[in-house]
């Protein structure tokens, strides 16, 4: 079962001062809005999730894998190596929260079918990098 955790003041202020609005929301507003949980092997959710994804975020929750959690929670090197990524999952909230969730996952299923299976090419996945890639610049 996925367990509910705290992010760290550090990302939480970090996400803050870097962070810029999304679909309407600030930085603030999805970090009130978003809650993190870490998913553990025995979590269905964990075998959905590919390997090599860092998480997954359905409506305002934010699943994460233990290495990612790891990270979140770490220390400081580690938290501001993942602050960039808890702003990606954030974007996706953003994203939900302008979409709905089912018209998110809609969206997000029909793109990947489009994409060949590629979620690097969905719509979605590219604005929420693109965000990313910026906010990891401000850092």
């Amino acid at each position: 079962m996925a367990t509910k955790f705290e992010l760290s003041t550090f990302i939480k202020e970090t996400i803050q001062t870097t962070g810029v609005d999304v679909r309407g929301s600030t930085p603030l507003d999805l970090l009130e809005k978003a809650t993190f949980h870490h998913l553990s092997g025995s979590d269905p959710l964990f075998w959905l999730l590919p390997s090599d994804r860092w998480g997954m975020t359905i409506g305002t929750k934010v699943y994460v894998k233990h290495f990612a959690f790891w990270d979140i929670t770490g220390s400081y090197q580690a938290q501001k190596k993942a602050a960039p990524k808890v702003w990606h999952e954030l974007v996706h909230v953003a994203q939900c929260l302008d979409l709905g969730t089912i018209g998110f996952f809609a969206d997000y299923l029909w793109e990947w079918i489009l994409s060949g299976f590629d979620w690097r090419k969905i719509d979605l996945e590219e604005e929420a990098f693109e965000y990313e890639d910026r906010f990891r610049e401000r850092m």
